[in-house]
C-alpha cells in the first residue's frame, strides 16, 4: 500500500515508518497536516493516511475532513493517532470527521501490522467492488456521519 504519515513527532514518525516500512508498504512522511494533505493532493494512488490527532499545524480531525472532502469519488482510510486516550465526545468527533480507527501511542507493533493488513483488505475489496459494478462503492464521510447521527 502506498500510505501518507503525518506526526510531528520525529520518533513516532519514525517507528510508525519503519513498522509499514518492514511490511512493504511505501511511506510518505510528513511532520505537518499541510504537507501531508498537499502530497495526498498531488498523489491519486494514495491507500491509507495516518494522521496525528494534533499535527504541528492543523487538529488532526480537520486533516480528516480534508481527506475525506478531497478524496469524495475514492475514499482513503483514515487512521488518528493519539498519546492520550480520548474521551466519548472525542471518539464521535473522530469518527464523524471521516476516521476509520484510532490508534493510542505506545501501540504493539503486531496490533498496528494488523491494522493495516484489515486495511489493505478493504481497499482491495473496494477496488475490485468497484471494477465489477463500474463505480466505486465504498462509503464517503458524508455516509459515514449520517450513520452516527
Amino acid at each position: 500500500m502506498k500510505i501518507v504519515i503525518i506526526d510531528p513527532s520525529r520518533i513516532a514518525l519514525k517507528v510508525l515508518c519503519a513498522a509499514a516500512t518492514r511490511r512493504g508498504d511505501e511511506v510518505f512522511a510528513f511532520a505537518t497536516g499541510g504537507e501531508g494533505l498537499s502530497h495526498l493532493h498531488a498523489h491519486a494512488d494514495i491507500d491509507l493516511v495516518i494522521t496525528n490527532i494534533d499535527p504541528d499545524d492543523m487538529d488532526g480531525c480537520d486533516v480528516c475532513r480534508a481527506v475525506s472532502a478531497h478524496r469524495s469519488s475514492r475514499p482513503t482510510p483514515l487512521i488518528l493517532v493519539t498519546a492520550t486516550r480520548p474521551n466519548r465526545t472525542r471518539i464521535a468527533d473522530i469518527v464523524i470527521s471521516g476516521a476509520d480507527d484510532v490508534l493510542e501511542l505506545p501501540f504493539c507493533e503486531s496490533g498496528f501490522l494488523a491494522r493495516l493488513r484489515i486495511i489493505e483488505r478493504l481497499v482491495t475489496a473496494e477496488a475490485r467492488l468497484g471494477q465489477m459494478s463500474g463505480r466505486d462503492p465504498s462509503p464517503t464521510a458524508d455516509d459515514r456521519s449520517t450513520v452516527l447521527r
